[in-house]
């Protein structure tokens, strides 16, 4: 099984949602940290979950549907989650300066060579 991160940026979402879930409804922010861990154990077996396209904020970024939330992460040995968000707000905003603490993505490309 391969390591699953979460970038500070992804961090601080989980953290602020799980907040403000919790005010509102415990049993939603329970349900929300469940799907969350439940991400995370399926991307350690599977990192290739989700789709992959142009659209995307970065090259080599998929995306992950989880019920209401949105993950983006970079495969490879390390996985990355670099930003989650709820489907109904704007598109995440990554830079690849968020990220530089972070193992670089396994670019298959690359390893044509």
């Amino acid at each position: 099984m391969k390591r699953v991160l979460l970038s500070p940026k992804a961090r601080a979402f989980l953290l602020s949602e799980a907040g403000y879930l919790r005010k509102h409804s415990p049993r939603a922010a329970e349900r929300f940290l469940d799907r969350l861990r439940e991400a995370r154990r399926s991307l350690s077996r599977f990192d290739q979950l989700g789709f992959s396209q142009d659209a995307l904020p970065l090259p080599g970024i998929r995306r992950l549907i989880m019920g209401d939330y949105m993950l983006d992460y970079f495969p490879g040995e390390t996985i990355v989650i670099v930003a989650i968000r709820h489907g109904r707000q704007s598109e995440a905003v990554i830079s690849s300066d968020e990220i530089e603490d972070f193992p670089e993505p396994d670019n298959p490309a690359s390893k044509a060579d």
